[in-house]
């Protein structure tokens, strides 16, 4: 029973099936399509499926393929029936990247329409990195080598190089090179070159792909050792008296290589010539060096020396003998510069190419007597103009002189010349008017000329033309410019009239100036408190007695002279810039001091105020020189009354009692320093006013000396009571 009805449903379902005959056929509809998925999946290349129902019309397919599921690629377009229905497609793409995601979707088409089976995705395989085996080093030199080993590009396009150097550090590389993209192994070789002979080298095959890179295993070798330099010593030429040059040939043997020459008086040689560069060929290379400062007539050794990376070859000793110098030539030539004193004498020597020297005989016969220092003349081979000055001759005096020469082969005298030396004039003495005329005292002037010879002067002077009295001789010095003489009297008696002149020597005469007169004033009465300063001479138990070089504006009355001052309780008595109490005892012979005083005469007078050490003569400057006794400042500023100072360079006596201070602390002399910046408180032989003061024939004694360093030069300034400060009524 249940088969018939199946039977049944059977038939009924076929006849429902049949279209009725004379009917019109069903519309067909768009495929129906699936993406499947990917197989066969390589580095490169993949094998795509899906299924797809035609739904009654024919119809085509295609898979699109591409890296996002934009695709961009397509397989070939195929076909299936009409009534394909669940049907299974595939399709292959290739030409893939390895190691890449993919997305596909199976397309298809028919009459009634296109339908996209959805996105799927793949990822193709990655190869593996190339493989690289380092060989051995082959053609093996001094300086190069051929690397070899073998890359398995396994399917990917390889490149390759070898790493080397002399530790596994390497450092040099050779060229890249392609190995192909084949799945078998490739022998690979590169040459290598400018090696070092005789070195050890590492290196390696190192290959490299897209999948990655191989490093091989390192390996040695060793280049083989360059030999050492050829060397062949050959002959001197070009030699002279003090000369050679030395010559050679050099094979380097293809290593970069040196030379030089050895030479001496033995075969210990001891001098060389400079290192020279023979290059690294393998031909012998004519090489040469000039030597110098031979010695004239004597035999020198000498040999080739060349060295490269293989060691050092000596080239055989050879030998060779300077030329023999002759005798230096002399020419006397004339004297010049002649005074009574003194001449330059001249000539002319040639050396003759060995190391020479000269000196002048000279005297009043050819026996000469006397002869100049002797010199260098050097070793030339041309004239050299020698000279040489002489002095202390006699004025009027004929005189004989040669020049003679010598070297080690001999001594050469010019011929004997002569001169006579000036006759000097006696020097000229004009008297100039007194000034600085006070009661006791004047400043005796006038002015001289040496005419060349070394010249004393002083002066005459008393109440009449017999004079009576001289002042200290003094020197003027020995040149042809009028200069300035003075003299400084005291102890004169006041209202009287003296006469005076002055007198200059020299070796060629005297010559008295004409005679002038001065009247000396009758003492005033002072009815002012007075102020002086000068150097102490006398100190007494209640007393001083200063010589007077600066005055206040009212008292120049009192220059000059030699004041007694009385000293009493009611004295105020300083000492030093930071005028600090003192009194009496602390006032000693030769101090500078400043007074102020009360009194109705110059020989009546009670100090109210003494200051020691007072500025009373004051200069700033830089040092220029420093002796055991004495030190020379050019002056940039002075005190108030020392300004004809300015701008001089002036010599200062320092001795047991000249301070030394910097910065208020107590220095010695060895402390200053030539540029030092210094203020200087001295005493002066003169008095400054008069006319004709010649400050570098004064003499100076620095009492006080205080260092600035090397900061500048301060400007005038004083401290303490004393002539830069103190007004006077």
């Amino acid at each position: 029973m249940r088969t018939l009805l199946s039977s049944v449903a059977a038939c009924v379902a076929m006849a429902a099936a049949v279209p009725a005959l004379g009917a019109t056929p069903a519309a067909p509809t768009a495929p129906t399509a699936s993406t499947g998925s990917a197989s066969s999946i390589t580095e490169r290349s993949a094998d795509v499926a899906g299924t797809l129902s035609s739904n009654g019309a024919a119809t085509s397919f295609y898979f699109e393929y591409g890296t996002s599921s934009s695709y961009g690629s397509q397989t070939a377009t195929r076909t299936a029936g009409p009534k394909q229905s669940g049907a299974t497609v595939s399709a292959h793409i290739s030409g893939l990247a390895p190691g890449t995601t993919y997305h596909f979707a199976l397309v298809a088409t028919n009459s009634a329409g296109t339908t996209n089976g959805g996105d799927q995705s793949f990822s193709t395989t990655t190869p593996p990195a190339p493989g690289a085996t380092t060989g051995s080093a082959t053609s093996i030199t001094e300086k190069t080598a051929s690397l070899t080993g073998s890359v398995t590009p396994n399917g990917t396009p390889t490149t390759y190089y070898f790493d080397y150097g002399t530790s596994t550090a390497y450092g040099a590389q050779t060229q890249t090179r392609s190995a192909g993209s084949g799945n078998t192994s490739v022998n690979v070789t590169a040459p290598v070159s400018g090696l070092t002979p005789g070195a050890s080298y590492h290196f390696r095959l190192v290959a490299t792909s897209s999948s990655g890179t191989t490093d091989g295993t390192d390996q040695t070798f060793t280049t083989t050792a360059a030999p050492a330099p050829v060397v062949v010593t050959g002959a001197a030429s070009s030699i002279s008296g003090k000369g050679a040059i030395l010559a050679g040939s050099v094979t380097p043997n293809g290593t970069p290589t040196s030379y030089y020459f050895e030479y001496g008086s033995s075969t210990s040689y001891g001098k060389q010539t400079a290192t020279r560069n023979a290059g690294a060929g393998t031909a012998a290379q004519d090489v040469s060096a000039p030597v110098s400062g031979l010695t004239p007539g004597s035999a020198y050794h000498f040999r080739l020396v060349a060295t490269n990376a293989s060691g050092t070859t000596d080239g055989s000793d050879a030998a060779f003998t300077t030329s023999a110098a002759p005798a230096p030539l002399a020419v006397t030539g004339s004297a010049t510069a002649i005074t009574g004193k003194s001449a330059q004498l001249t000539g002319s020597v040639t050396a003759n190419g060995a190391a020479t020297s000269y000196y002048f005989d000279y005297g009043t016969s050819t026996s000469y007597g006397s002869q100049t220092p002797t010199r260098n003349a050097g070793s030339g081979d041309h004239a050299q103009n020698v000279s040489a000055g002489i002095s202390g001759l006699t004025a009027g005096t004929a005189y004989h002189y040669r020049l003679v020469a010598t070297n080690a082969a001999g001594s050469t005298e010019g011929a004997d010349e002569t001169f006579t030396s000036t006759t000097a004039a006696p020097p000229t003495a004009t008297t100039d008017a007194a000034v600085a005329v006070t009661a006791k005292g004047a400043a005796l002037a006038g002015t001289i000329n040496p005419n060349g010879a070394a010249t004393a002067f002083h002066f005459e002077y008393g109440t009449s033309t017999s004079y009576g009295s001289v002042t200290p001789t003094r020197q003027t010095g020995d040149g042809t410019i009028t200069r300035t003489a003075f003299a400084y009297v005291t102890g004169l008696v006041p209202a009287t009239t003296y006469h005076f002149r002055l007198v200059a020597t020299s070796a060629s005469g005297t010559t008295d100036g004409a005679d002038q007169t001065f009247s000396t004033p009758a003492l005033p009465v002072l009815p002012h408190a007075q102020w002086f300063a000068g150097m102490v001479s006398a100190v007494g138990s209640d007393s001083l007695t200063v010589g007077v070089l600066w005055t206040g504006p009212h008292d120049d009355v009192l220059n000059g002279q030699s004041v007694p001052v009385a000293v009493d309780s009611h004295t105020n008595i300083t000492n030093g810039i930071d005028n600090s109490a003192a009194t009496l005892s602390d006032i000693k012979v030769g101090d500078l001091v400043g007074i102020r005083a009360t009194g109705t005469s110059a020989s009546d007078l009670t100090a109210t105020d003494s200051h020691i050490a007072c500025n009373c003569h004051w200069i700033a400057g830089t040092i220029s020189a420093v002796a055991s006794n004495s030190i020379s400042v050019q002056v940039k500023a002075t005190g108030p009354y020392d300004t004809v100072l300015n701008g001089q360079q002036v010599t200062l006596v320092v001795n047991s009692t000249t301070t030394f201070v910097h910065d208020k602390n107590a220095i010695g002399l060895s402390d200053l320093k030539i540029g030092d910046g210094v203020g200087v408180v001295f005493g002066a032989s003169g008095f400054f006013k008069a006319p004709g003061f010649n400050p570098a024939t004064a003499t100076f004694t620095a009492k006080q000396v205080r260092d600035w360093g090397q900061k500048n030069v301060p400007t005038a300034s004083s401290a303490g009571p004393d002539a830069a400060t103190v007004t006077t009524p």
